[in-house]
């Protein structure tokens, strides 16, 4: 299996990057534990592996050191010295091409001696080979490929090829060949072996060599001068979630103005999908600005979205703001299971937030709890909490708010009621639903199935009703998350009794698609997971340790403790 890093890469886009048909855990012991186990026979290679940025290093390192520690599959790094960090491993350098093997890509049209004697003066290096044209004079005698590439083949180019490839030096990563900032030099580069492709010829870049070099003799101001043109470029043609990378990349390069509302904006389009760039970028991005205070807290809630309270620590004490600090620390107490200081945070952020920011937090925290439990019931305490918690939701004068406040607060008191086997009310609830105008059908569908499977399992009546309706619910889900969460539950109702069919509905579930990362995705696969460690029991210990990593990330620390002290006991 064989994944070539870039600019951005973390372990675990590279992992993705290998073909794995099943789905891998996101947990760092959890995604080793089953490589190692599931794997054990293949051979990992991780090319370019010099490429991989300081953000995401440390880990990238300690994944392969614990691979290596389970005896898992075999790693090849393949890499340009100096390859920091991996002193440690056996070195296996790919020198220049015998002299002999060298002349064959040259092809006949000169004599044998003239062969050999420009792939002598060239070193045998294969590239620089490549790049020879007849009319090239060849550098003198023990001359580094280098400074050969700078002063004869780039002296080759006219000055609009030049200015063409110069654009294409400072790309952190492939684009599409049509969205270079001058496309028609793009033949002419290909034709002179100047560019690589990936795959399917879908993306192209600069051959590493030729950007190296030439990315070394360009002075800063010709850099930014680049940058700044490139954004004008980009900002008329970024269709695609890659093309917003590529602009961000360039307008942090440039200095632009408004780098906190471009961040801002690249965080919505991408922190669910492209986390690792994001978080490198957003790195760059402090570097770059005179006040990185809201920039600091972009890159601290990426960090959290990844579940890396290092990272976020890292950034929290920057963050200037009193409300983003709160928000910050609340979630990092969360994942760190710090109960106490959570709730602190909690009731801090209900006295200092706006009102729309208390009525969202309120409705959060009181979901929340009802979510970080491992059974059907809450304790007195927990109840007081929540009611707590809803007494703060202020409804909003604007109708449109109003009505998506009313419908998530109905929603939280509809679960509550349900945990308190208050059916009765659960009832009125969902007729409150169906009587505000706009409400989707299918929403109040779903709390009538939830409603049914609670009630059929505690009562023991009327079980194969409660799975009709609840199909019948999963059917006229429009949304696929919210038909995962409604199949998750007759899963999860059917555990224990029939694991069969439990089995089957399973398959019918989406597998966790890493690439979601917000707090719904996190409480929805902490879920799958639980079902997973109970229908494959070879898959036990590591589905379980996902899941707790999961409500970790949801915020749900008492329900990681039930599963910690449960693998404990495995163990």
């Amino acid at each position: 299996r064989w994944a070539r890093a870039d600019e951005f890469s973390d372990f675990e886009s590279l992992c993705s990057g290998l073909d794995f048909s099943k789905t891998l855990p996101s947990d760092f012991e959890a995604m080793t534990e089953y490589l190692a186990q599931q794997y054990a026979d293949e051979i990992f290679v991780f090319d370019d592996v010099h490429l991989i940025p300081q953000r995401h290093l440390s880990r990238f390192h300690s994944f392969c050191k614990r691979i290596e520690e389970l005896k898992g599959p075999k790693l090849i790094f393949i890499g340009r010295e100096p390859l920091v960090s991996f002193e440690h491993l056996q070195r296996l350098p790919i020198p220049p091409l015998e002299i002999s093997d060298a002349v064959k890509l040259l092809g006949e049209f000169q004599s044998e001696k003239e062969r050999e004697h420009i792939a002598e003066r060239l070193g045998g290096h294969p590239l620089a080979i490549q790049l020879y044209e007849k009319e090239s004079v060849l550098p003198e005698a023990n001359t580094d490929v280098q400074t050969y590439v700078q002063d004869v083949v780039l002296s080759t180019l006219d000055e609009s090829t030049r200015a063409g490839l110069d654009h294409l030096v400072l790309l952190p990563r492939p684009i599409e060949a049509s969205k270079a900032y001058d496309d028609e030099v793009v033949g002419t580069l290909d034709e002179s072996a100047f560019l690589r492709w990936t795959s399917g010829m879908g993306k192209m870049e600069l051959q590493h060599l030729i950007r190296n070099v030439r990315r070394l003799t360009m002075s800063k101001q010709e850099k930014l001068k680049l940058h700044r043109e490139a954004v004008v470029h980009w900002e008329s043609c970024a269709t695609t979630l890659d093309d917003q990378i590529i602009l961000l990349f360039h307008r942090i390069s440039a200095e632009s103005d408004d780098l906190d509302a471009h961040c801002d904006s690249a965080f919505e389009a991408l922190a669910s999908t492209h986390s690792n760039v994001l978080s490198v970028l957003l790195e760059q991005a402090i570097d770059a600005s005179n006040n990185p205070s809201h920039l600091h807290y972009l890159a601290a809630k990426i960090a959290i979205h990844r579940c890396e309270p290092f990272h976020a620590h890292a950034h929290l004490e920057s963050i200037k703001d009193e409300g983003l600090f709160n928000e910050i620390a609340m979630s990092l107490a969360y994942i760190e299971g710090r109960i106490d200081d959570a709730k602190s945070a909690v009731k801090n952020g209900l006295e200092i937030g706006t009102q729309q920011q208390k009525n969202k937090l309120a409705i959060s925290a009181a979901s929340r709890l009802l979510d970080d439990r491992r059974g059907p019931h809450l304790e007195k305490d927990t109840i007081r909490e929540i009611k707590f918690f809803l007494s703060h939701v202020v409804l909003p004068e604007d109708s449109v708010q109003r009505t998506t406040t009313v419908v998530a607060l109905t929603m939280v008191q509809h679960a509550l009621a349900l945990a308190q086997a208050n059916y009765v009310k659960a009832e009125t609830l969902q007729a409150t639903l169906v009587s505000i105008g706009g409400v989707d059908d299918a929403l109040v569908l779903g709390l009538e199935a939830k409603s049914a499977l609670i009630k059929a399992k505690q009562t023991g009546k009327n079980f194969s009703e409660a799975v009709k309706i609840t199909r019948r619910a999963i059917e006229q889900q429009t949304s696929t998350i919210h038909r995962d969460s409604l199949r998750l539950a007759l899963v999860e109702s059917l555990l224990g009794g029939d694991n069969e069919q439990a089995k089957a509905e399973f398959l019918f579930v989406s597998q966790p698609d890493e690439s979601e990362k917000s707090i719904l995705h996190h409480r929805l696969h902490a879920r799958w997971w639980m079902c997973k460690s109970d229908l494959e029991p070879s898959l036990r210990q590591i589905a379980l340790k996902e899941a707790i990593t999961k409500y970790r990330a949801a915020g749900c620390p008492r329900a990681a403790n039930i599963l910690e002290a449960r693998l404990h006991s495995m163990l």
